[in-house]
């Protein structure tokens, strides 16, 4: 980061931007941000069938008063899975692959999913979701355009297979990326973008810049910014996230989702200290009542950071792996900053400052 120079007329139309910043981003950084659509495949592997209510039925929820404005004709959906919900997994011999591909196929036809297709009254049916998965195993709702009959039709041919599916951005909910639509193959380290911050009209905003410095898009809401912050560091300090990060870069993993969870509540109280703790209190001498007060502030303001990735080595083929680091906002340590000023400093040196606080890595995990 630093203060940017640039002209007004190029960024603010000739008003006086404030505050302004300049921050230097990744090819990842810019994907994780991007307002536009993109496209990543998945998995069909069911569906979301929502009907209209037999008149017993609406009968029954208006004497009982179970209904809503909105669905008062709406029966509740019925979902359909699969028996085969999961692809199967490739062979490097080819004969054998195609073998077991038959086989497969073969399979798929006796799925009791199509005759259960077969047995919904379409005259009742007013719309059918898809239901999406993918390489890691999570689920997501997908639109299919037409009336029923196209929909269903759609299931029918598509249902088992691997589709393409448009999501709005990258930043797929709150505090989730789906990063299965970036080619890391492709990723150049030498290559930055510029990033522009500032307060205009009284509002924070921030802009991504083109090589010819003119403005490639404006943020829908800047603080995605302090995402990116989080992911630089947990990258910098958790090795095996590194490492899964640069194994999806070389080929020999593919991404899947990067998520921030506010709400993680890991208890320190009754387990061993983190390596980083016991690194730091090494050479300080501990009372009993500190070191109780040291556990109990640690299950508190923590943010976890985690990536998912699926190794597509032969010798690992098809395997997950979750890589989490453990942040923890600093301003739960201020009674120790008091009480014990030599370890909140040792602690304080390993902190990084964010826009939503100042952190430190907690702790590191990894799970396959």
């Amino acid at each position: 980061m630093r203060y940017a120079q640039f002209t007004h007329d190029t960024i603010a139309a000739g008003k006086k931007p404030t505050m302004v910043r300049e921050y230097q981003i990744s090819a990842i950084g810019r994907y994780m941000i991007d307002p536009k659509a993109l496209v990543v495949e998945k998995t069909l592997v069911g569906c979301e069938i929502h009907r209209r209510s037999s008149m017993s039925m609406f009968w029954k929820k208006l004497i009982l008063g179970r209904f809503r404005k909105k669905s008062l004709n709406l029966g509740s959906p019925k979902t359909l899975w699969l028996d085969f919900v999961k692809p199967r997994q490739r062979l490097t011999d080819e004969v054998l692959d195609c073998y077991i591909g038959d086989i497969y196929n073969k399979l798929k036809a006796v799925d009791s999913f199509y005759d259960q297709l077969d047995k919904i009254d379409l005259s009742r049916v007013v719309d059918v979701v898809g239901v999406c998965e993918d390489n890691a195993g999570f689920k997501s709702a997908m639109v299919i355009d037409g009336d029923p009959i196209r929909q269903f039709d759609y299931i029918r041919k598509n249902c088992g297979q691997k589709i393409k599916v448009k999501l709005k951005k990258a930043y797929a909910a709150k505090g989730v990326f789906e990063m299965n639509g970036f080619d890391f193959k492709t990723f150049d380290p030498g290559m930055s973008y510029r990033l522009i911050r500032m307060t205009l009209d009284g509002k924070n905003r921030a802009c991504l810049l083109g090589n010819d410095n003119t403005i490639a898009f404006w943020l829908n809401d800047v603080n995605l910014l302090s995402y990116l912050q989080l992911f630089e560091y947990a990258i910098r300090e958790n090795n095996s996230m590194k490492e899964s990060l640069e194994h999806c870069i070389q080929g020999k993993a593919l991404p899947v989702r990067l998520m921030f969870n506010h709400t993680i509540e890991i208890d320190y109280t009754n387990v061993p200290l983190p390596p980083v703790w016991q690194e730091a209190i090494k050479d300080i001498p501990l009372e009993v009542e500190d070191s109780m007060m040291i556990k109990q502030k640690l299950n508190a303001h923590q943010l976890g950071v985690s990536f998912n990735s699926i190794s597509n080595q032969s010798n690992l083929n098809g395997e997950i792996c979750t890589d989490i680091s453990i942040l923890q906002n600093l301003c739960a340590l201020e009674p120790i900053k008091d009480r014990i000023p030599t370890l909140f400093e040792e602690l304080n040196k390993r902190a990084a400052r964010f826009d939503t606080g100042i952190y430190y890595q907690l702790d590191a995990i990894r799970g396959v």
